[in-house]
């Protein structure tokens, strides 16, 4: 065995490593976090929303929304206007 695979097959057990320490550490299954609970509870008398993801994304995170959005509009244009064919003068 040479350097390069001794590299990879170190690479490979150190990313399995520590992708099975990620699962390990996840909560069980069903598990629902205190705030996904309130969101749940509370979302058709605050919002009048009857969908609880459309809530969550427009109505309690509409700022961090919109930024996300005008961020991925821009990148966009930009990717766009750099593979126009069209000369600008």
């Amino acid at each position: 065995m040479n350097v390069r695979e001794a590299l990879a097959l170190t690479f490979i057990a150190v990313l399995g490593l520590t992708l099975a320490y990620g699962v390990v550490g996840l909560p069980s299954f069903g598990f629902i976090r205190p705030l996904a609970l309130y969101y749940l509870n509370n979302t058709l008398t605050q919002t009048a929303a009857t969908e609880a993801v459309q809530a969550l994304v427009w109505d309690y995170r509409g700022y961090d929304t919109l930024g996300e959005t005008s961020v991925f509009f821009i990148a966009v244009i930009g990717v766009l206007t750099l593979l126009s064919r069209r000369r600008f003068s």
